[in-house]
């Protein structure tokens, strides 16, 4: 958490290998500053507005992509109903609203089954029911030794489904408490 300006997005796109620490160093599976490639398929990174990663033609083809390169098997009729949209399949990604958009998204990184899921700022613009889905889900995952990192200003997600509650401010760490 932290006012807007704090970090957080900074330091996820280093979390994820997007950008290089100026300062400083990223251990990930004991192995310092790793550089982008590393993190393929071990970390997913949700951006606060799906449409920056939604960019094919329809709902399968988007969680296929990766995949597909990764050359990792998957069972797209699994996460689609997982993530409640099988009956979107074949619809073009951008006829679906914000928050299918948004579970479209985690849908196509959940299927390289990373050991690290980061969201930044995954409930903005989403109404009640569609952030309950997906905190829901991030419950789920993190029941199966996912590690979940996401950022946001609603204190009461905080409350509600956080364990650990890391305050940036400026740049820097300003509170650090488990909760």
């Amino acid at each position: 958490v932290g006012p807007n300006g704090s970090g957080k997005s900074t330091l996820f796109k280093i979390l994820c290998g997007l950008y290089k620490p100026q300062v400083g160093e990223i251990k990930f599976n004991k192995i310092t500053n790793p550089d982008f490639n590393y993190f393929i398929g071990k970390v997913g990174f949700l951006f606060q507005n799906p449409d920056e990663q939604l960019f094919t033609n329809s709902v399968e083809d988007e969680i296929n992509f990766g995949a597909q390169n990764l050359k990792v098997e998957i069972n797209i009729d699994d996460i689609l109903k997982r993530l409640k949209l099988i009956e979107y399949k074949y619809a073009h990604p951008f006829t679906l609203s914000r928050g299918e958009r948004q579970r479209l998204a985690l849908a196509a990184i959940l299927a390289l089954n990373p050991e690290v899921i980061i969201l930044d700022e995954p409930t903005t613009g989403l109404d009640k029911k569609n952030v309950h889905t997906i905190m829901k889900i991030m419950c789920e995952l993190n029941k199966e030794n996912k590690t979940i990192i996401f950022s946001t200003h609603n204190m009461e997600i905080v409350r509600q489904y956080a364990y650990r509650m890391i305050t940036l401010y400026e740049g820097k760490i300003a509170d650090d408490k488990i909760l």
